[in-house]
């Protein structure tokens, strides 16, 4: 069976480019460009990374290429990690203060309309002072609703 005129294919991977360069040298100068572009395969390879610090293969050729690279680039990220946390830390504070001062300007402003009610009732002017008593509290339970059903909207989108 060892004299059987069978031949084996190769498996393109199996090529070298050092072979294919000796190949395309032993053909005559007449061989059109195009067959030489279709022979030599061109590799090309491409890194992606996001956030603020590359991968551990960039940071060593960072070094390499710039003294103390990698270390400066740690830095810049640390530098940046810590500059967020103090804005989020701001943003947080802020929104705090201002929803706790919305809920106090809001139960001043409904005290005050019901202690006008109070007074137009009290002046025998019953009909302006249940209106603007009804009317108040319609109003403030609906923005309650409205805000409560929007929190638990947002709350259901984040989950």
């Amino acid at each position: 069976m060892s004299s059987s005129k069978k031949k084996t294919k190769r498996k393109p991977n199996s090529v070298t480019v050092h072979q294919v360069t000796e190949f395309i040298e032993e053909q005559p100068d007449d061989i059109p460009e195009e067959v030489v572009k279709e022979l030599i395969a061109r590799r090309f390879e491409s890194m992606t990374y996001s956030g603020p610090i590359p991968h551990p293969q960039l940071l060593k050729e960072f070094n390499d290429v710039i003294p103390n690279g990698a270390d400066r680039i740690m830095t810049m990220a640390e530098k940046q990690s810590g500059h967020r946390i103090i804005l989020e830390e701001k943003v947080v504070n802020a929104n705090n203060r201002d929803s706790f001062l919305g809920v106090v300007f809001a139960g001043v402003i409904a005290l005050l309309i019901v202690l006008g009610a109070i007074f137009l009732i009290y002046n025998n002017k019953d009909i302006q002072g249940f209106s603007l008593l009804i009317g108040t509290s319609v109003a403030y339970i609906s923005v309650f609703l409205k805000s409560k059903s929007r929190d638990d909207k947002d709350l259901k989108e984040k989950e």
